[in-house]
């Protein structure tokens, strides 16, 4: 989400700087594979085609293993990604939704007197709900009806600046695992988004698919304005993601 600029060679005299500085040291020293979106957005970057290919989620998914749901809408990555991660609550009768939104940094929402807030404007905004068994037997209907469980379209490509989903989903010990590009006949039969937009407590309303131009979505119409912002690249296969 975040524009990268080098700024190596300037020195961070205040105490915020310093404490910045020592905070991405040690983000880039930990940053690992994703067991869920992370709330930093230094992490997040090392993590996010982890994240998206739902790599928790395959290495956890063994017979035996409790269902686990992850949902990602792409609405031109630099303005607006929303996900959805479904698990087991603690006792086990229900479910838990995460929802999280994550749209462009408000940096007047950082607070310089405390370093630890430094990062808030990336974290988006995250709720939880419950949904009952019968919400999971809804969502699984929808997913059937859009053919989640069918093999994915294989060598699809998606960039960061598409609207697309990825779901990857753990049900009964097997991967699932799939995704949907606008604009497409496919992603217009995927019935999937509809309940999890309805179930959706953040209130903030949906970035909608539509064309877009350079301009429209960095401000600049450069063909190389790709290179000046967090941009990405992914491939479809059937066993899941290859990013760059």
């Amino acid at each position: 989400m975040m524009e990268q600029r080098g700024h190596a060679s300037r020195k961070l005299r205040s105490p915020v700087g310093r404490a910045v500085l020592a905070m991405v040291a040690s983000l880039l020293i930990t940053a690992c594979t994703a067991t869920g979106i992370d709330t930093n957005p230094v992490v997040r970057k090392f993590t996010w085609f982890s994240y998206l290919n739902g790599d928790d989620i395959r290495a956890a998914c063994i017979p035996g293993a409790p269902d686990r749901y992850r949902f990602v809408y792409n609405a031109v990555f630099v303005q607006h990604v929303r996900t959805y991660d479904i698990v087991p609550s603690a006792d086990g009768r229900d479910f838990t939704l995460t929802s999280r939104v994550i749209g462009p940094p408000h940096l007047g929402r950082v607070f310089l007197a405390r370093p630890a807030d430094v990062f808030a404007p990336w974290r988006g905004t995250i709720v939880d709900t419950t949904l009952s068994p019968n919400d999971i037997e809804s969502l699984r209907n929808a997913l059937a009806a859009g053919a989640f469980f069918e093999p994915p379209p294989r060598r699809l490509r998606l960039t960061s600046e598409d609207f697309f989903w990825i779901g990857t989903a753990c049900i009964d010990g097997e991967i699932a695992f799939n995704a949907y590009r606008w604009p497409s006949a496919r992603f217009d039969r995927a019935r999937f988004p509809e309940l999890l937009l309805g179930w959706d407590p953040t209130g903030i309303p949906v970035n909608p698919p539509r064309h877009l131009s350079l301009f429209d979505i960095f401000g600049e119409a450069d063909p190389n304005v790709r290179q000046r912002h967090s941009t990405f690249n992914l491939t479809v296969t059937e066993d899941g993601l290859i990013g760059r």
